[in-house]
């Protein structure tokens, strides 16, 4: 938890200028910028993803709370579960959609990703007969 803490900061602009900076890479032609963009997001992306157990184990200890502080009642549990279960789902959206954002850098902007290809090579010539 701490160290997501400390690294919160620098996941939060990585995620906000990595997509930018990877289309404006692509745009202009510069791998470099494309390829900074994209890895600044996906390690946005991977704090993301390593923040869903926090957020589950939040939903889970808040419902503890709530029963110990008496605000639910055995009838009332159910409806408090499945609202603290949506709330942690918005997480899971959250990481998907990112997801889904770089699996659209990586298909548009693969070019640029990987290098631009080489031409094939000319069919060999034959020695004169």
């Amino acid at each position: 938890m701490e160290l997501r803490t400390a690294l919160a900061p620098i996941a939060q602009t990585a995620s906000r200028f990595g997509i930018p900076l990877a289309v404006f890479g692509w745009v202009f032609g510069n791998q470099l910028l494309v390829q900074i963009g994209v890895l600044a997001y996906l390690g946005a992306l991977l704090l993301f993803f390593l923040t869903l157990p926090v957020e589950f184990n939040a939903s889970k200890r808040a419902l503890a709370e709530l029963k110990r502080l008496g605000f639910t009642t055995p009838k009332d549990e159910a409806a408090a579960r499945s609202t603290l279960k949506a709330a942690a789902m918005t997480y899971v959206a959250g990481v998907a959609s990112a997801a889904g954002y770089i699996i659209y850098l990586a298909i548009v902007g693969g070019r640029a990703l990987i290098g631009k290809p080489k031409p094939p090579l000319p069919p060999p010539t034959l020695p004169p007969a």
